[in-house]
């Protein structure tokens, strides 16, 4: 995720690019709506938005009676070492929360969970067990849960199963553009010219020509498109789509695939190997490449089946020429062995 050094301004977000950096932001901002606050009239009313924006999507409760000045952060805290008990019954530090606000309305007292993610993911069920652990221990609030997201990520079921309100970066852009010509404040203004470039070039996908995208413009077409594919017509299929990094040998790339979790079986006398078959999208040295993938669920530990017998049965007939041609696909230089094998290619060349 390095970015072009050649290219970079005179700004602290450009090289403090860490979720540390951005924790530190969150808690400077959110300092601006305690009550002993420096006088900031711009930067405190910016903080109070925000604050009420992670109330109200947060909360099913009815808030139409207060708005956001009505908002109070009382405390903040960061790195909130969360325990767990061991086998033995002793604490053992589980994890830490990035940012805890201590906020208050003339009505209400919450505690507002930040998890704060850049090009990271949530892992575990890391988000359920902060917000179990803190209701255990703050009875008398009400605890909301915030996923504070700046960069790219494709799956949310598990914020949304854990309660958390995605907050992502066109939001986060879009209010603090109501106040960047308000204000001076290098701090603010650093951090919202980093990130509203960071969103421009992930849009840029819509006007640069293909060869010229890098991984910001893949993954802001992988982001653009994921909706699409989950809420069209391929839906009612069962269809859904993923995009991450994909390691392998050579470096690794981003990719998008397509599955509808749909398993084949395929037997020889008593074994069987089950299977799945999907596309993948990548982007490599200049091209556009949909691959046809055959991956394998489950296999027999020991036996004489293995992933060649399913895979030689896919792609080849009964001469052993490649068959996939008649379906557009070519025939990869090299057929693999593992458990997730491209068994055919269709490319498009971008230059």
């Amino acid at each position: 995720m390095d970015n072009n050094l050649s290219n970079m301004k005179n700004n602290l977000f450009y090289w403090a690019t860490g979720e540390l950096s951005q924790d530190a932001f969150i808690c400077w901002l959110m300092s601006y709506a305690t009550k002993d606050s420096k006088e900031d009239a711009v930067i405190k009313a910016c903080a109070q938005e925000f604050l009420w924006m992670f109330v109200k999507k947060s909360s099913s409760e009815d808030k139409s009676n207060i708005g956001p000045s009505d908002i109070v952060v009382d405390k903040i805290e960061r790195q909130v070492t969360v325990n767990e008990e061991d086998e033995e019954k002793k604490q053992k530090k589980r994890g830490a929360i990035d940012v805890l606000l201590t906020v208050s309305t003339p009505k209400d007292k919450y505690k507002i969970i930040i998890e704060d993610k850049t090009y990271t993911s949530e892992h575990d069920d890391q988000l359920q067990f902060y917000k179990k652990a803190i209701t255990d221990e703050f009875q008398e609030y009400t605890v909301l849960g915030v996923y504070y997201k700046t960069g790219f990520q494709s799956d949310y079921e598990a914020v949304k199963e854990a309660g958390y309100c995605r907050i992502g970066r066109a939001e986060i852009v879009e209010c603090l553009k109501k106040y960047e010509d308000k204000t001076i404040n290098v701090i603010f203004n650093d951090y919202y010219e980093y990130l509203k470039d960071l969103h421009k070039k992930a849009e840029q996908f819509e006007s640069l020509p293909l060869q010229e995208w890098d991984w910001q413009q893949i993954l802001g077409f992988f982001s653009f498109v994921q909706p699409q594919i989950d809420q069209g017509s391929l839906r009612k299929y069962g269809f859904k789509a993923n995009f991450d990094y994909v390691h392998n040998q050579a470096g690794g790339f981003y990719g998008m695939w397509l599955d509808n979790k749909c398993n084949y079986f395929y037997s020889e006398g008593d074994e069987q190997i089950k299977y799945e078959i999907y596309l993948m999208m990548q982007f490599i040295n200049q091209k556009l490449e949909i691959c046809l993938k055959l991956g394998i669920k489950e296999m027999p530990e020991k036996g004489k089946l293995t992933p060649s017998n399913i895979k030689n049965r896919l792609v080849y007939d009964e001469k052993w020429k490649y068959k996939l041609d008649k379906y557009s696909y070519q025939k990869p230089a090299r057929l693999g062995y593992g458990k997730n094998i491209t068994i055919g290619i269709f490319t498009f060349n971008l230059l």
